[in-house]
């Protein structure tokens, strides 16, 4: 990589990780006010449906995934950038690679729900789903996910093998150019799914406050059916 592409890769990190660190800290926020929000609803009408409360909770932790591996990976790349002595990179090549493994495993471990939420409420989104998810695919098979970053993951990133002639034949062959292709592929996969994952909490977020005004209604109906009662008891006392 040329000097000006290390510049523009740091300035583009610089740029990023402030950007999705308050991203994240807003994912938190809104977790805790939905939270609090599905309590009320809960209080006011027992019997409320929650699948769509229970659903948006889902694309929460699916953004949250995407933003926290978004930002370790800025900050792999910046560092990686920035080290002084093969051990520094050495060290954050392995974690770049730990990054992009748990980040796919974790991944798979949401889709299929998210598959099913996307297929039974979303439908105007499957094709966008299935295009990206065949990218992945497309990635792992060229950047040999388990043979190359399931390695690196298992025997020196993820843990430190007890092998150390395999722990240092596998290290002193990993290449910064490499990994930083890996990573750059990889970034504009989770990009296409934060931009997925946004377009479906907005639309998520319509519902519930469809939902929302449901139980504001029911609520102002019970009100009314009480101030009734009420009323009927003064005349008949």
């Amino acid at each position: 990589m040329t000097p000006d592409g290390y510049k523009n890769l740091i300035d583009a990190a610089n740029e990023s990780i402030p950007f999705y660190t308050t991203h994240l800290e807003t994912l938190r926020k809104l977790i805790d006010v939905q939270s609090k929000t599905t309590e009320y609803f809960v209080q006011v009408d027992p019997n409320i449906d929650l699948e769509e409360f229970n659903e948006i909770e889902q694309m929460n932790k699916f953004n949250a995934l995407l933003t926290i591996s978004l930002l370790d990976l800025m900050v792999v790349c910046k560092n990686m950038c920035l080290a002084k002595t093969d051990w520094e990179r050495i060290h954050f090549i392995k974690h770049g690679y730990l990054v992009v493994y748990e980040t796919i495993n974790t991944y798979h471990k949401h889709s299929s729900e998210l598959q099913r939420i996307i297929a039974t409420k979303y439908a105007a989104f499957r094709t966008s789903f299935e295009s990206i998810n065949k990218d992945l695919k497309q990635f792992k098979k060229l950047h040999d996910y388990e043979k190359v970053i399931g390695l690196i993951r298992n025997k020196v990133a993820g843990h430190i093998d007890e092998d150390f002639v395999l722990y240092y034949d596998i290290i002193a062959k990993l290449d910064g150019e490499k990994v930083a292709l890996t990573i750059s592929h990889f970034i504009q996969i989770l990009t296409q799914l934060q931009n997925l994952s946004e377009d479906l909490a907005s639309h998520a977020n319509a519902v519930i406050q469809n939902k929302g005004e449901l139980v504001n209604k029911s609520l102002m109906e019970k009100l009314k059916q009480i101030e009734e009662l009420f009323a009927k008891f003064e005349k008949s006392s």
